[in-house]
């Protein structure tokens, strides 16, 4: 009692009634600890801490009170209504972080659905990612997940998946450069099994894999720019494209062949720039003479390598296997063939488009020796021909034996290099957004125009309206000595045409 009073603890009966009542323990030692940690000992407080089923101890509120935690009742109400456990493990782990941990990030957290445990939160700051409020929000708005699904084009917003040099804690003898690549890996979104040991084992390459994904997801905005679908994407968990990937239409395999030949083309590029380590340019040519006079040279780009890096990653969410009814598995094998087939053609773009440039040597440029090279073309003149192939898709139905055949009666055969869908396209004319068509209503279109940017074609018929929109602007300018520019203005007037 004398401690108690010393400490300046009220001892009054009701005080000490529920301190008793609670089962907590009034020891000397107890109370020294929690009165030097400035810890509210009043039967309010303890009372809300022991019917939460916290542990009080010494040990734990010295924990919590290094760490600048506030366990005031309030507090440690929200917390374990939120099932947040707050035990030392994961408040040192939330502390490590440099996360709050207070009510209101709490709740944000919890109600985004977002895990807080320890591991979660280190693979999300392995990645470099602001856990705080308002990023999460973000996120969640965005319908981004941070769990993996099975479309790695989700990569596209990934910058740079690996740092060097910042090493995760991890168990004592696993590689710190092996744990990072495992945690981020682990957490990036639509990666299937194989897709993450492909990661594993190349770490480095993720960051051609997000630019080759981008790039070709920006080819197919630029392709379709004056189509009725736009290549419009969408902010969806797993795949950007929204609904419209459900169906195996022309679309579909468009995308598929320029994604698939945006990561080769990515990849290969690295490959001769120096940015991944497992390879480099095409030696296999290095030196040799040919009958003609000139000489393998340079740096022939590795396209070997970028399109079986293609194939092993782009193609591997396609082996996962299909659950569900006997007549799901048939359609999934359909699909599957079609998705191959197509990822496929568009890595044979990029290798039917690979020309040789050559470099003079001689004394005034005499090319007395001349060096060549293999390289890649441009990845729009690769969009260009897709685009081509698009425009005569072939229509596709099962075959035994596991093929694909014409579903025309004519019976014309079609090439590994060729696009194939197996469902009509629809004619995207008017919203639907069970199906992910945006429709055409509001889009700019061209009234002189006779292609599919024309408005008959582009409205659909619908009709379109016409706004005139005046532009002015410096013109017929000439120098004057000494010394200005002068000017005139003229105004302009253009008429801008939006589908109804």
């Amino acid at each position: 009692m004398l401690v108690l009073a010393s400490l300046g603890l009220s001892i009054s009966g009701s005080n000490m009634l529920v301190l008793a009542s609670l089962g907590l323990s009034i020891s000397c030692s107890n109370m020294l600890v929690l009165a030097s940690l400035g810890l509210s000992t009043s039967g309010s407080n303890m009372l809300v801490l022991a019917s939460l089923g916290l542990s009080i101890s010494c040990s734990n509120m010295l924990v919590l009170a290094s760490l600048g935690l506030s366990t005031s009742g309030s507090n440690m109400l929200v917390l374990a209504s939120l099932g947040l456990s707050i035990s030392c493990s994961n408040i040192l782990v939330f502390a490590s972080l440099g996360l709050s941990i207070s009510c209101s990030n709490m709740l944000v957290l919890a109600s985004l659905g977002l895990s807080t445990s320890g591991s979660n939160m280190l693979v999300l700051a392995s990645l470099g990612l602001s856990i705080s409020c308002s990023n999460m929000l973000v996120f969640a708005s965005l319908g981004l997940s941070i769990s993996g699904s099975n479309m790695y084009l989700g990569l596209v917003g990934v910058t740079s998946p690996v740092q060097r040099h910042q090493p995760l804690p991890g168990p004592e003898l696993e590689d710190p450069e092996v744990a990072e690549a495992r945690a981020v890996c682990g957490a990036l979104p639509g990666l299937v099994a194989q897709q993450v040991q492909v990661c594993l084992k190349h770490p480095g390459s993720l960051q051609s894999v997000s630019d080759g994904a981008r790039r070709g997801i920006q080819e197919c905005h630029y392709q379709f720019r004056n189509e009725r679908w736009n290549c419009t994407t969408q902010n969806e968990e797993h795949n950007v494209f929204g609904h419209i990937m459900e169906r195996g239409s022309r679309e579909t395999a468009f995308v598929y062949a320029v994604t698939s030949a945006g990561v080769a083309h990515a990849v290969t590029q690295s490959c001769s720039s120096g940015n991944l380590t497992e390879c480099s340019c095409d030696s296999s040519r290095q030196g040799r003479s040919t009958p003609e006079g000139w000489k393998w040279g340079g740096c022939s780009d590795n396209l070997q390598y970028g399109v079986q890096f293609s194939r092993k990653f782009v193609d591997a969410s396609e082996y996962v296997k299909a659950t569900g009814t006997a007549k799901d598995k048939k359609r999934r094998n359909i699909r599957t063939r079609m998705n191959l087939h197509n990822n496929e053609a568009g890595r044979r773009v990029v290798s039917s488009l690979m020309r040789m440039q050559c470099r003079c040597h001689g004394i005034s440029g005499s090319c007395e020796l001349k060096t060549c090279w293999r390289t890649m073309p441009s990845f729009s003149e690769i969009g260009d021909m897709l685009k081509r192939k698009y425009k005569h898709a072939v229509q596709v139905s099962p075959k035994m034996r596991r093929r694909l055949r014409r579903k025309s009666k004519r019976r014309l055969p079609f090439g590994k290099g060729d696009l194939v869908h197996i469902h009509k396209s629809p004619n995207f004319c008017l919203h639907d957004p069970e199906k992910g068509i945006l429709g055409t209503s509001g889009r700019e279109c061209n009234k002189t125009s006779i292609g599919s940017d024309s408005c008959g074609l582009l409205c659909c018929g619908r009709g379109y309206n016409t706004q005139v929109l005046k532009h002015v602007e410096r013109c017929h300018c000439k120098f004057v000595w000494c010394c200005y520019v002068k000017c005139k203005t003229c105004e302009t007037q253009i008429d801008i045409h939006t589908c109804k």
